[in-house]
């Protein structure tokens, strides 16, 4: 664990994420999936940036507009 620590210093437990991610999933009519990396990033207060231009897309209408960033306008 301690090698593996090196390359990720940081771990978080699916099980912490989960109630909020489907959540998200519900209310974004979304895959739970995509919506652990969203709800890790609004827990974190940082933008969740990707290159999944659906997901942009379906968020792009809602309050989590600025939470999701493409990598292409990501600066």
């Amino acid at each position: 664990m301690n090698e593996i620590r090196r390359f990720i210093p940081q771990f978080f437990e699916l099980a912490d994420l989960a109630a909020l991610a489907f959540a998200l999933a519900r209310e974004l009519d979304h895959s739970a999936y995509d919506c652990f990396y969203l709800a890790l990033a609004r827990r974190r207060a940082a933008p969740l940036v990707t290159l999944d231009r659906a997901f942009v897309a379906g968020v792009a209408k809602t309050r989590y507009k600025r939470d999701v960033v493409r990598l292409a306008d990501w600066s």
